[in-house]
């Protein structure tokens, strides 16, 4: 079964390490023979279910920073990750960080904290 997530994390992966390499080099992808088990469920929950309303939550911040400059009628900025920090443990309360944003526009990005799958902040810089 371990070996059935990880195969299917490596899969989902690939885009996403494309994304932190370009933002960070290969020191910044996700290894996944570096994972812990809870680590590989965490990644592949954040994937599956919580990534693209992160992405979603990210794209409007940006787009509403960026009003004046983009001017676009149904504009949808790319966004992509630059950046994820897993949380050191499985605990409820644990904290961790991913970072989304856009190359242009001087590379605009929304710092994400949170909370397990709750967003406790968020901090645009640029």
């Amino acid at each position: 079964m371990a070996d059935l997530k990880r195969e299917e994390l490596k899969k989902l992966l690939s885009p996403i390490n494309k994304e932190l390499r370009v933002h960070g080099g290969n020191d910044s992808t996700v290894k996944i023979t570096k994972l812990k088990a809870a680590q590989i469920d965490f990644l592949l929950e954040l994937i599956k279910v919580h990534l693209d309303d992160y992405k979603t939550f990210a794209r409007t911040k940006l787009e509403e920073f960026h009003a004046e400059d983009i001017k676009l009628v149904n504009y949808k900025m790319p966004v992509s990750i630059h950046k994820i920090t897993l949380p050191e443990n499985e605990e409820e309360n644990c904290t961790w960080e991913l970072i989304i944003g856009r190359l242009r526009f001087g590379s605009t990005e929304i710092i994400l904290d949170l909370k397990k799958w709750e967003i406790i902040d968020d901090t645009l810089v640029g």
